[in-house]
């Protein structure tokens, strides 16, 4: 079974239009100091890709 990295939760179905409000209200605050969004990489465990589509396979590896 693969375990969630420490420190990081789902986000549910039933909590999802909380968030999408928190971030809508976020967007509107940032947008009245010129701030921008960032994007940050998303990751994962490798087992969850080597289990799926191989140990060997170019996704795994990077």
């Amino acid at each position: 079974m693969i375990k969630r990295i420490k420190g990081t939760q789902d986000i549910l179905p039933e909590a999802t239009p909380q968030w999408i409000a928190l971030e809508n209200l976020i967007r509107k605050t940032m947008a009245l100091y010129n701030f921008h969004e960032l994007r940050t990489p998303i990751f994962e465990q490798t087992q969850l890709f080597a289990r799926g589509i191989g140990q060997l396979t170019d996704i795994v590896s990077k």
